[in-house]
Formats: structure tokens, sequence, C-alpha cells
């Protein structure tokens, strides 16, 4: 239910966009366009806390009046079929477990912390008028009144008000739902370079679910999913953007550049950055490291089970970098894998569930390796050549 009332109220914006200014960005856009297009408008709603508690019945009439003026309904089979996979994907963890809940084993205190801003923003905007001293009112004000962006979650707020159920339920599927929009972005950025539907599905299948992207949605990092999703699509809307009439030229591109500024920034409400980005702002600030990095660092995967404390083997970690770049046998410069710094395997430490990556990204560093020696002396596909070699 909750799913659907997203992709109701997203098209439904979308549409409105195409029809109002003129603009044609195709049938698998028109979703990613209308959730920008929420995004964009909730956060001005909620700028004032007069107007915030008219954000849920504006934007569901403007969606209402997007069907209404809509002049086609096309979905692309394809396209739709590979966003719901990855949906399908992101929210197995959940799904799966036959229950309602939040994912990973870890869990800072962000998801308690973006649900309240959520509830608050959807009736007060940023106003902290009213509220008794609490722990609930102590979050708000270090968030709300340091300027911390809210884009991000108005689209939960608003389909979650319509769906008449808690948001802390909602949560995991809305974010679920942003990685489904994700795909839609690719697979239309796919279009340009695969011809076949089918290809291009697959193409956006996989790529809508990087290692680090799939952390961030287990963590709870809604802001991350969304930027992720608005960045592809702002890309995909380019090509539009520079085919229309001077006049409405650009119009679906800024729409995406609102709301991602909305989603990661407060410009609306005169921050340029949020108050956690000290780190980006003072010299001296380090967050949450222990101390200043080793330059080495930068190179790829540290090999211990904290980033912020120096390897114990540190040599494994340039050894890995050695094969994936010096590789003797190649006729040309190694294909981009995970293997980039990754160390070789190594002798598991007490906990098992933090360094059992390491064994394994050193594993695809060999195999890798030996990838490559069955492909060029495989007669069928390198016709019995070998690359000349240094």
């Amino acid at each position: 239910m909750f799913p659907l009332l997203l992709v109701g109220l997203s098209l439904g914006c979308g549409y409105l966009v195409e029809e109002i200014a003129g603009v044609r960005v195709g049938p698998v856009l028109v979703l990613p366009l209308g959730l920008c297009t929420i995004v964009t408008v909730s956060s001005l709603t909620v700028s004032l806390a007069s107007t915030a508690r008219l954000t849920t019945p504006l934007i569901v009439a403007l969606a209402a009046a997007g069907f209404v003026l809509a002049r086609r309904l096309h979905l692309e089979i394809w396209a739709l079929g590979a966003a719901a996979a990855v949906f399908l994907v992101y929210g197995a963890p959940v799904l799966l477990s036959g229950a309602a809940t939040f994912t990973g084993y870890i869990k800072l205190d962000d998801t308690a912390t973006f649900l309240a801003l959520t509830d608050r923003m959807m009736e007060h905007g940023r106003s902290l008028a009213g509220l008794a001293p609490s722990s609930y009112e102590a979050t708000l004000a270090v968030n709300l009144g340091d300027g911390y962006p809210v884009g991000a979650f108005l689209p939960l707020g608003a389909a979650g008000e319509l769906a008449g159920t808690d948001i802390a339920w909602l949560l995991q599927p809305y974010m679920a739902f942003l990685s489904a929009v994700l795909a839609l972005a690719l697979w239309q950025l796919a279009r340009g370079v695969v011809g076949s539907a089918s290809a291009r599905a697959a193409i956006a299948f996989i790529a809508a679910q990087p290692a680090l992207l799939y952390g961030y949605y287990l963590w709870g990092g809604v802001k991350e999913l969304l930027a992720i999703a608005l960045v592809a699509t702002g890309v995909a809307l380019l090509p539009e953007a520079l085919e229309r009439p001077r006049r409405y030229r650009g119009i679906s591109v800024v729409i995406v550049v609102i709301a991602l500024a909305a989603s990661l920034t407060s410009l609306l409400d005169g921050h340029l950055l949020p108050p956690t980005s000290l780190p980006l702002t003072d010299s001296g600030a380090i967050g949450n490291l222990a101390g200043p990095l080793d330059p080495l660092q930068l190179a790829g995967i540290w090999p211990v089970g904290d980033f912020r404390f120096p390897a114990d083997a540190p040599a494994l970690t340039d050894l890995g970098i050695a094969i994936a770049i010096t590789d003797p046998i190649s006729a040309g410069p190694s294909p981009p894998l995970p293997s980039l710094g990754a160390p070789l395997p190594m002798s598991p430490s007490d906990d098992d569930l933090i360094d059992s990556p390491y064994w394994v990204i050193g594993w695809i560093v060999m195999a890798s390796e030996l990838e490559e020696w069955l492909v060029l002396f495989d007669p069928v596909t390198n016709e019995g050549k070998l690359p000349a070699t240094s």
C-alpha cells in the first residue's frame, strides 16, 4: 500500500510538471521527476509553521491534477521490472523477517532523529514553539535550530499521513523505494549506449546495488539514498534539458537541483551546510576519527576492523595494489576491479564478523588474476594468441 502511494504521488506530480512546463522527459523519468517535485514543493511548505500542515493536501492535489492533465499513461515494462526487482532486493531483509522492523545489527540514533524531524516538520515546520523540555525537544532543537536538511524525509511524511501508519514502520519501505527510483534513472542513462531494453534492465538492476549504498540502506541513511537517486535523475534529464526551446530549457533539471539542495543543505533557511559538517569548515575538527588519517589510507580498503586505526599489516594492502596495477601478463591496464588496494587473505581475528569482508576481497584479488590467465590461454576467447609482454 505505502509504496503504491509513493508511486502514485510521484507519477502524478511528474505528469503535472510535464504538462505545465511543456517538457517530455519520457515514461521512465516521470516518476523520478515527480519525486523531485514532491521534495521541492514540500520543502517550501514546511519552511513556515503556518503552511506546514498543508504539505500533504497540496501534494495530493498536485498529483491528482497531473493525472487529470496527463495525455498519456505509459510505462516501460523492462524499466518497471528492474525497479521492482531492486525494491525487493533492498526490502528483502525486512520482507523475509516476516514483520515490520529496522535493518542492520548496528544502529545509531539517526533513525530516531529522522523520525522525530519528520513528525515535527509535517505539522509545525521548524518551529519549536510549545514544546516542553525533553529529549524530543532537545533532538529537534539541535537539528532544526541549526539548519539540518529535511528534504529527504518529507515524501515519507506526506505518504505516511495518507497511509495512516506510523512512519516508524514505513522508513525501510521508503528507502527501498528510493533505490527503485535510482534503478529507473540508471535504466534511462543506459539507454544511450545499450539498445536492448532487457540488457538495460539488467544493468540498472546490478548498478543500483553497490555495497556501499546497500550498507547505507541497512544503516538507515535516508539522505544518501535520495541523493544518489536525484543525482542520477539529474544527469539522465540533461539531454532533454538541452533539447528543449530556450524558454523551458532545463526546468526539469532545476527542479532536481532544488530537491537535492533541500535534501543535503538548508539553503531555504539560510544555511549552506548542516550542523554535522564541522569537519568541512574547521581545520581542527576530525569528526569521529581517532586522529588524522594516514595518507596510505587513500589507496583503498584498509585491512583492519576499524578504519580509524593503523593497519597491523599494511604490506598486504600494498601487495594488493601491486597485483591490481602491475599485472605482468595483461596487454593493457587491469580492468577496474574491487581488488584495488585490497589485502590478500589473512588470518581471522577474534571478530570474524568485522574481518570477514577482507577475506572475501582478498580472494577476489586472486580469483580475478586467475581468471585473466584462464582467458588469455583460452584458444576460443583469445584466438590462441597471447599478448606481448615487456
